[in-house]
C-alpha cells in the first residue's frame, strides 16, 4: 500500500470513531418534559435542579 492509501484509511478510521463516541441514546421522558416546560430561557437554577 502507498503512503496516501495508509493515511485515507486512518483517517477513515478517525473519523468513524469520533462520529460514533458522539452518539448518544436518546434523552430520559421525563427530563425532556421538564425542560419543554422551563421553555426557551436561560435559568440555570431551575436547569440544575433538573
Amino acid at each position: 500500500m502507498s503512503l496516501k492509501s495508509v493515511l485515507g484509511v486512518v483517517a477513515a478510521l478517525i473519523i468513524t470513531v469520533t462520529a460514533a463516541q458522539g452518539q448518544e441514546g436518546p434523552m430520559p421522558a421525563d427530563i425532556a418534559a421538564r425542560l419543554q416546560a422551563l421553555g426557551r430561557v436561560i435559568d440555570p437554577p431551575r436547569t440544575a435542579a433538573l
